[in-house]
């Protein structure tokens, strides 16, 4: 279903009504706009009345020993993109939000080794500025010392000029 929450805002949910077995998987929600493009994806679990887990999803690998119990679920946003510079924010639901540290991967987005940022607990905001103009970098929030999964990178093109930056807001 999809709710309009503001003039640029659409909130998109998937409801199970009737949870069963079949229907344990990966989803994965993409957004796209002129900005850049997001996606998330979920590994949905479930469990018998009993509370047995169900066993793993071919090709989906053992939670890392470092995740087990920590809900790793970030959501990651353009807060403001300038011409040379990009602020985002993300919410991260966790079981320890005031003892969670972030780690920020930035860098051009064909680059294979990427900068990394250690962010303390609390804080869930980034800015980067001095970029170049007109270049395609990526951006990832993971918890500290992860690797970037899916859905926890945003990708987006810097402005040529203040013109077309301008046009954006």
């Amino acid at each position: 279903s999809q709710e309009r929450v503001d003039e640029d805002t659409i909130r998109s949910s998937l409801v199970i009504p009737s949870l069963r077995t079949a229907d344990r998987g990966i989803y994965t929600c993409n957004s796209v706009n002129f900005i850049g493009n997001s996606s998330v994806s979920v590994l949905l679990d479930v469990r018998s009345r009993d509370g047995a887990q169900s066993l793993l999803l071919p090709g989906f690998p053992a939670p890392h020993p470092a995740t087990t119990g920590e809900n790793v679920y970030i959501d990651i946003r353009i807060a403001k993109q300038i011409v040379c510079g990009i602020s985002i924010e993300w919410y991260a639901a966790l079981d320890n939000p005031a003892e969670t540290w972030f780690t920020i991967h930035f860098g051009h987005a064909d680059a294979v080794k990427k900068e990394t940022i250690y962010i303390g607990p609390g804080i869930h905001t980034y800015s980067v500025t001095d970029l170049m103009p007109a270049t395609k970098y990526e951006i990832c929030v993971t918890l500290k010392n992860q690797a970037p999964r899916p859905g926890q990178c945003i990708v987006f093109v810097t402005g040529s000029d203040i013109t077309e930056m301008e046009q954006r807001e």
